[in-house]
């Protein structure tokens, strides 16, 4: 009995020796260390772990269970952690005597792009891990928790339009047509290029710009089954095979839009424009001069100026079809002589329409360029002894110059005198812009010249037509 309650007093003892000592000299009995958004079981797993943008910021959150001293320390130049994003960077390794004194959040720095990523193996290769060191206790392995890290950078974001010719140099921006229409003309084809060039790494994507004036046309980066509209949230793409992401950009339908496509950090821009064709073939008519009565059939070319430098052009033509486009013709001015031989006219314009059916006409319906970019249409002369001449206009009604109203784009205009002998000048290239003009000789009017040449603005560009008579 007596041996027995010895045994029973040694115990006691024992035991509470050990709580004095946990009570004067506690200790840390879990660690946490968490990446945000990052489930706990994938963040140092194989072919997992977190991703940071070179130049980009991820939260990590850090916490215990009892209390002691803690110690983090990362193996890695690629990245470093801060007290708070653009705050002030920690010692490799940092301690924190008492852990109450820890901060539960920090941010880990994306300093360069890492040498490489998650595999079947590994997680990513920049290693953070939290110790709590256990002052005064026999344990010969502290408590830790780490987490892998993969610093990628999106070394270029290619973009390359539909049908572009070898050897083609890119302009800065890039252009492709407007129109937010799926052909060649109005698409380019992307590359974004991300390091280390592995499969599996999420980037954010989006188009910042690339608006639309009417619904549905914003401009549109498809990559798979996803797609990044113009000015909508951020999708997440996982990089492919050898670090890529492929997708296809078409236009919104709002004439010299800036575009901006933003992978990770990176951004690369597009423009978004509409060209007038000022080669020979731009707007012809049959026949030749301008019957009265009789009928006039136009044919208006409208195409992509691609830029090309000139080593390029001996690769291919500049000039790609702006197919699909809907084209309205109208009358925008007749000249006449009234009863005293002078020479008057009547404009038709958004401001202030007018009839002039009584001289000329066009259908009322728009026309479908082909897949030449071309739209044919008729416009019929009225008799009438005393027309002189007749202004046609041409509208783009699927291309708008902002976002915000309705102005359609002009494309050009061109001047037709009354036939008599007629004397063609075709387009030439000036510093203004382009000039188109055709002349004719009428016997009827004395030898003069005419300046009222028309200047038509569209987008933030501006062709200058007219017409120049001579006998």
């Amino acid at each position: 009995m007596k041996r027995t309650l010895n045994l029973i007093m040694t115990l006691a003892l024992t035991l509470t020796t050990w709580s004095l000592r946990a009570a004067i000299n506690p200790r840390i009995v879990e660690v946490n260390l968490d990446i945000e958004g990052v489930a706990d079981a994938a963040e140092f797993t194989p072919g997992s772990g977190g991703f940071v943008a070179k130049g980009g910021w991820k939260m990590i959150t850090l916490g215990v269970d009892g209390a002691g001293s803690a110690r983090l320390n990362w193996n890695s130049t690629n990245v470093v952690v801060y007290t708070a994003t653009n705050g002030t960077a920690l010692a490799n390794p940092t301690y924190w005597p008492d852990t109450a004194t820890m901060p539960s959040n920090l941010w880990v720095y994306g300093v360069d792009a890492s040498a490489s990523g998650p595999s079947a193996t590994n997680c990513g290769p920049e290693h953070i891990c939290l110790e709590a060191l256990n002052n005064g206790t026999s344990y010969a392995t502290p408590y830790f928790d780490r987490v892998g890290f993969t610093v990628y950078h999106v070394a270029a974001i290619t973009v390359r339009p539909k049908n572009a010719p070898e050897g083609w140099t890119p302009p800065d921006p890039v252009t492709i047509g407007a129109g937010a229409i799926h052909s060649p003309a109005h698409q380019a084809d992307v590359t974004i290029q991300v390091l280390p060039a592995v499969a599996g790494i999420p980037i954010d994507v989006s188009l910042i710009g690339g608006l639309s004036h009417e619904p549905g046309k914003a401009a549109e980066l498809v990559m798979g089954t996803l797609a990044a509209t113009g000015g909508c949230a951020v999708v997440t793409v996982l990089t492919g095979t050898n670090g890529t992401i492929s997708g296809e950009l078409t236009s919104s339908d709002v004439n010299n839009m800036d575009c901006a496509i933003r992978a990770g950090t990176t951004e690369t821009h597009v423009r978004f424009t509409w060209d007038e064709y000022f080669e020979q073939d731009a707007w012809t008519f049959e026949p030749d001069h301008m019957p009265v009565p009789g009928v006039l059939t136009n044919h208006f070319v409208l195409r992509h100026y691609r830029d090309l430098t000139k080593a390029d052009l001996t690769h291919g033509t500049p000039w790609e079809p702006l197919k699909g486009h809907e084209i309205r013709f109208f009358v925008e001015k007749v000249e006449y002589w009234d009863a005293d031989g002078n020479l008057c006219e009547t404009n038709n314009t958004a401001d202030a329409p007018a009839d002039l059916s009584a001289w000329a006409t066009f259908p009322t319906n728009s026309v479908t360029t082909d897949a030449d970019g071309r739209a044919t249409e008729l416009l019929t002369i009225v008799t009438n002894a005393n027309l002189h001449s007749v202004t046609v206009v041409a509208y783009d009604w699927g291309v708008f110059h902002e976002a915000s109203h309705m102005e359609p784009v002009t494309p050009s205009e061109q001047r037709i005198a009354r036939v008599s002998s007629p004397e063609i000048t075709m387009a030439s290239v000036t510093d203004e812009g382009v000039r188109s003009y055709i002349a004719f000789a009428s016997p009827q009017v004395p030898v003069c010249m005419n300046t009222a040449d028309t200047e038509k603005v569209f987008g933030h560009f501006t062709r200058i037509c007219g017409c120049t008579r001579a006998a």
